[in-house]
């Protein structure tokens, strides 16, 4: 469950998450369960529902970069180092880009993870490399990459001859391409 898609009324929202948590935690072996609360950038709704509370194990978030030239949101350009840039500086885009999240948890003694994020073109390997960098640099506790073309086309596993750079730079930073979905 997360912050994406609320009706205005936060008390909603909360009373939602709580149930939730009481359902998953409220049967045999139920502790096992972690809960991340996830937005999507530019949400400040972790703090507005108060829900760094005992109802969260970790604070997540997701991040994207996609050229504005190639459908990317309004405030976005094509340079993925202006990308990232405005994602990871303490003035970037707003208060609740990565490292305002990061603060967040940190602040409330959460773990901080990005729950998915993806960079679409054949010039996201600057992105890609400054992401890597960002995950190692604060210890963030997982990361997942949205490896599919399914409402954003962030597919890697398949585009080595049409976007080299940016496959060259995710196995440079993480190993190996990403899995098959």
């Amino acid at each position: 469950m997360c912050g994406w898609f609320t009706s205005g009324d936060d008390s909603e929202l909360q009373a939602s998450w709580q149930r939730f948590h009481a359902v998953f935690r409220g049967v045999a072996g139920g502790d096992r369960f972690r809960f991340s609360f996830s937005s999507s950038e530019a949400q400040a709704i972790h703090a507005r529902c108060g829900l760094a509370t005992p109802y969260v194990d970790l604070v997540g978030y997701d991040v994207y970069w996609k050229p504005k030239t190639m459908g990317g949101e309004g405030w976005e350009t094509d340079d993925p180092e202006g990308g990232v840039g405005r994602r990871t500086s303490p003035h970037g885009y707003n208060a609740w880009n990565l490292t305002g999240m990061l603060a967040f948890a940190q602040s409330k003694g959460k773990p901080f993870q990005i729950d998915e994020w993806g960079a679409w073109g054949p010039n996201a390997d600057v992105f890609i490399e400054r992401m890597s960098a960002f995950l190692k640099a604060n210890d963030v506790r997982s990361h997942t990459y949205w490896n599919s073309n399914a409402a954003y086309p962030g597919e890697l596993h398949q585009r080595e001859k049409e976007w080299p750079a940016t496959t060259q730079a995710f196995r440079k930073s993480f190993g190996k391409a990403p899995s098959t979905p």
